[in-house]
């Protein structure tokens, strides 16, 4: 089962506000942890990406409905950010049924 790799993952939600210079400014609010998986992509889903100006993409799973597209997802030294509708599983499927995943894309935070 995909779920006995499932690690703790930690949640960002970006948040921006009014930089009162005509601009935004980002922040990210922690909202804790899940149980998940961040994956870099196959190398033949990584040449589809890079062939469609995306280098950088990665998988994010979890049975968690915390994440929202947008949000940031880290684990270890990857930081992405879901830039994808959620995928749920197929309610058939046995133990995929309760999956919701994600496409990413790596996400640096400016200080």
């Amino acid at each position: 089962m995909i779920q006995n790799y499932f690690i703790d993952i930690t949640l960002k939600r970006p948040v921006e506000t009014d930089n009162h210079v005509g601009g935004v400014t980002t922040t990210y609010t922690p909202l804790g942890t899940v149980k998940g998986l961040l994956e870099r992509l196959s190398p033949r889903e990584a040449y589809i990406a890079q062939k469609l100006g995306n280098p950088e993409e990665f998988v994010f799973m979890t049975e968690s409905s915390a994440p929202q597209t947008g949000d940031i997802v880290i684990s270890g030294s990857n930081s992405a950010q879901l830039s994808s509708s959620v995928l749920i599983g197929n309610q058939q499927s046995g133990c995929m049924k309760t999956i919701r995943q994600w496409n990413a894309r790596r996400h640096t935070e400016e200080a």
